[in-house]
Protein backbone atom coordinates (compact mmCIF):
# COMPACT_ATOMS: atom_id res chain seq x y z
CA UNK A 1 0.00 0.00 0.00
CA UNK A 2 1.05 3.68 -1.11
CA UNK A 3 1.98 6.23 1.22
CA UNK A 4 -0.84 8.77 -0.05
CA UNK A 5 -3.20 5.80 0.43
CA UNK A 6 -2.40 5.64 3.73
CA UNK A 7 -2.88 9.23 4.20
CA UNK A 8 -6.15 12.03 5.23
CA UNK A 9 -6.83 15.04 2.92
CA UNK A 10 -6.54 18.17 5.16
CA UNK A 11 -10.27 18.40 5.77
CA UNK A 12 -11.03 14.59 6.87
CA UNK A 13 -7.91 15.18 9.02
CA UNK A 14 -9.66 18.61 10.44
CA UNK A 15 -13.33 16.75 10.64
CA UNK A 16 -12.19 13.69 12.32
CA UNK A 17 -9.82 15.87 15.43
CA UNK A 18 -11.36 19.40 15.55
CA UNK A 19 -12.49 19.86 19.23
CA UNK A 20 -11.84 16.73 20.10
CA UNK A 21 -8.08 16.61 20.85
CA UNK A 22 -4.48 17.07 19.35
CA UNK A 23 -2.79 15.74 16.59
CA UNK A 24 -0.53 16.12 13.69
CA UNK A 25 0.03 14.72 10.38
CA UNK A 26 1.16 14.69 7.31
CA UNK A 27 -1.95 15.19 4.94
CA UNK A 28 -3.29 15.12 1.17
CA UNK A 29 -3.94 18.48 -0.61
CA UNK A 30 -4.19 19.31 -4.21
CA UNK A 31 -1.32 20.58 -5.68
CA UNK A 32 0.80 20.33 -3.01
CA UNK A 33 3.87 17.66 -2.50
CA UNK A 34 3.69 17.89 1.33
CA UNK A 35 1.78 19.44 3.98
CA UNK A 36 2.29 18.77 7.44
CA UNK A 37 -0.33 19.94 10.22
CA UNK A 38 -0.53 19.86 13.84
CA UNK A 39 -3.99 20.94 15.30
CA UNK A 40 -4.61 22.15 19.16
CA UNK A 41 -4.20 24.91 21.52
CA UNK A 42 -1.05 27.71 21.01
CA UNK A 43 0.04 30.27 23.19
CA UNK A 44 0.83 33.45 21.23
CA UNK A 45 1.56 36.69 23.13
CA UNK A 46 0.98 34.91 26.26
CA UNK A 47 -2.18 33.89 25.58
CA UNK A 48 -3.40 30.47 25.07
CA UNK A 49 -5.55 29.91 21.81
CA UNK A 50 -7.52 26.96 21.52
CA UNK A 51 -8.61 25.64 17.77
CA UNK A 52 -5.60 26.48 16.16
CA UNK A 53 -4.08 24.79 12.75
CA UNK A 54 -0.54 24.92 12.89
CA UNK A 55 1.01 24.91 8.76
CA UNK A 56 4.28 23.35 9.83
CA UNK A 57 5.69 22.34 6.78
CA UNK A 58 4.45 23.30 2.86
CA UNK A 59 5.89 21.82 -0.20
CA UNK A 60 3.74 22.89 -3.20
CA UNK A 61 4.74 20.74 -6.48
CA UNK A 62 7.13 22.42 -8.55
CA UNK A 63 4.83 23.19 -11.43
CA UNK A 64 2.16 24.61 -9.45
CA UNK A 65 4.97 27.21 -7.75
CA UNK A 66 4.51 30.95 -7.46
CA UNK A 67 0.86 30.28 -9.19
CA UNK A 68 -1.50 31.04 -5.90
CA UNK A 69 -1.74 27.88 -4.18
CA UNK A 70 -0.96 28.68 -1.09
CA UNK A 71 -2.94 31.81 -1.05
CA UNK A 72 -5.77 29.63 -2.40
CA UNK A 73 -5.60 26.79 0.70
CA UNK A 74 -5.21 29.96 3.51
CA UNK A 75 -8.49 31.54 1.60
CA UNK A 76 -10.83 27.75 1.62
CA UNK A 77 -8.93 26.97 5.16
CA UNK A 78 -10.73 30.90 6.01
CA UNK A 79 -13.71 29.96 4.19
CA UNK A 80 -14.89 26.48 5.44
CA UNK A 81 -13.60 26.69 8.81
CA UNK A 82 -14.03 30.62 9.64
CA UNK A 83 -13.58 30.59 13.90
CA UNK A 84 -10.10 28.09 13.25
CA UNK A 85 -7.44 30.08 14.04
CA UNK A 86 -4.56 29.63 11.87
CA UNK A 87 -0.53 29.55 12.46
CA UNK A 88 2.06 29.40 10.12
CA UNK A 89 5.31 27.80 11.26
CA UNK A 90 8.64 29.35 10.41
CA UNK A 91 7.51 31.43 6.98
CA UNK A 92 10.18 32.26 4.52
CA UNK A 93 10.89 35.78 3.97
CA UNK A 94 9.05 35.46 0.41
CA UNK A 95 5.90 34.52 1.89
CA UNK A 96 6.31 36.82 4.96
CA UNK A 97 4.50 40.26 3.24
CA UNK A 98 1.23 37.84 1.54
CA UNK A 99 1.05 36.44 5.06
CA UNK A 100 0.81 39.97 6.50
CA UNK A 101 -1.70 41.26 3.37
CA UNK A 102 -4.20 38.37 4.49
CA UNK A 103 -3.98 39.73 8.17
CA UNK A 104 -2.18 37.70 9.97
CA UNK A 105 0.32 39.08 12.31
CA UNK A 106 4.02 37.76 12.41
CA UNK A 107 5.36 36.14 16.33
CA UNK A 108 8.01 34.72 17.55
CA UNK A 109 10.62 32.28 15.35
CA UNK A 110 9.23 33.64 11.81
CA UNK A 111 5.94 32.44 12.33
CA UNK A 112 2.56 34.26 11.56
CA UNK A 113 -0.59 33.64 13.24
CA UNK A 114 -4.23 35.19 12.39
CA UNK A 115 -7.08 34.57 14.65
CA UNK A 116 -10.27 33.17 13.71
CA UNK A 117 -12.46 35.25 11.78
CA UNK A 118 -10.24 37.61 11.23
CA UNK A 119 -9.09 36.93 7.75
CA UNK A 120 -8.61 39.93 4.91
CA UNK A 121 -9.77 38.90 1.41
Amino acid sequence: MSDEMNKETLDEFILKIRGKSHGNRWVLEPKFQGLYVRYGDRFINKHLHKDVLDIANVTVEEEYRRTGVFTALITRLRRTYPEMSLYVENASSELKPLLVRMGFIEVPYDSFFMKGDDLKL
